[in-house]
């Protein structure tokens, strides 16, 4: 079978929550998660935090609105509850993935575009995957930042007594 879309495997899931602080630390104590990513109002984002948290592979992007303004969240949240928003997967060329599956029928949320900053840039695009639940397709190639731009290192460090689950 061959792989038309160039997907080179899992990247990350998004989770949309009300409270993403308190989920972020549950999952790093439950989980054995390890934060290591952090974007907010302190790094230019007004409307949202998430927090990103990884143990090996594993990618967790845990995100809720600040502002009342920040509808996608909240439209979602009030829909479904705390949930999967995103799922990502790392491809060989966002294009060509992206206008590979709306051509076969694929509903588009976002078109391809980078998002840049001093380390570089992030090529991203989604389509519909079922219900709000959205496909990402990216490629950090180019970049050589934490994980994409505005996400930085937290400015705090939680200490946290875990296991080592094996995920």
């Amino acid at each position: 079978m061959s792989n038309e879309m160039g997907i080179r495997g899992y990247d990350y899931v998004e989770f949309y929550v009300g409270s993403a602080k308190y989920v972020a630390y549950w999952f790093a104590r439950a989980l054995g998660l390890d934060l290591v990513g952090y974007l907010g109002p302190e790094t230019g984002v007004r409307d949202r935090v998430s927090y990103l948290l990884t143990q090996h592979k594993l990618k967790f992007l845990i995100t809720s609105a600040v502002q009342p303004e920040c509808y996608d969240i909240y439209g979602f949240l009030q829909q479904h509850g705390d949930g999967v928003k995103r799922w990502a997967v790392e491809v060989d060329d966002v294009e060509r993935a992206f206008r590979h599956a709306t051509s076969h029928g694929a509903v588009m949320v976002k078109r391809p575009e980078r998002l840049e900053d001093d380390n570089g840039y992030v090529e991203e695009a989604a389509i519909r995957l079922y219900d709000d639940t959205e496909l990402v397709y990216v490629n950090r190639d180019n970049y050589r930042g934490l994980f994409k731009p505005r996400l930085c290192q937290p400015r705090f460090h939680w200490e946290i007594a875990r296991a080592e689950t094996g995920l």
